[in-house]
């Protein structure tokens, strides 16, 4: 295990970290790699099944649910919106299989009615522009398997109002306002 998630979670069995435990570890892992990384490619590991990571990081968040923390928890951010954010399916379908609610948004007083989409797909539109990492086709296919994950786990078709284009032939992705509620 990557000695910065170690750490953590010995942070977290200590007790020196109570609130936000999910959100602490993966904010960790995320700007390891993003240290990690000198050039804007997209990681790999980001598309890798989490059971198969080195990093460690599959145990410490199977740690964490097994052991009760909330998968929502986050005052800024839940931890379903940073593996959102970072295009990252196999981590997105973890927290939705353990508890993470795609309804749900950290420090935002708003509920999906009163959205007129959801935070989740709109995360995934702005991600896109990220211009470099738009160019390279396994970051759109990241972003791809990400929303499936979403679209398929995260129960958010019933009320979401919006679709997501990709049109493969120019690499575009937009959202729109969706001709059809499923």
């Amino acid at each position: 295990m990557n000695e910065k998630i170690c750490e953590c979670l010995q942070n977290i069995r200590k007790k020196e970290i109570t609130k936000e435990a999910v959100n602490y570890v993966l904010n960790t892992y995320y700007r390891l790699w993003m240290e990690i990384i000198e050039t804007d490619e997209f990681p790999d590991e980001f598309t890798t099944p989490l059971i198969e990571r080195e990093s460690g990081i599959y145990e410490a968040v199977k740690w964490l649910s097994d052991n009760g923390f909330d998968m929502n928890e986050g005052q800024d951010d839940t931890p379903l919106m940073i593996s959102v954010g970072y295009a990252d399916a196999p981590m997105t379908e973890f927290l939705l299989k353990n508890g993470a609610d795609a309804n749900r948004w950290a420090g935002k007083d708003e509920t999906p009615e009163d959205m007129r989409g959801n935070y989740y797909l709109e995360d995934i539109d702005i991600a896109y522009y990220n211009e470099e990492l738009s160019r390279q086709d396994n970051y759109v296919q990241a972003l791809l398997q990400t929303t499936r994950v979403l679209v398929e786990l995260g129960n958010i078709g019933d009320f979401n109002g919006i679709c997501l284009n990709v049109d493969i032939n120019t690499r575009e992705i937009s959202l729109s306002d969706a001709k059809y509620k499923y």
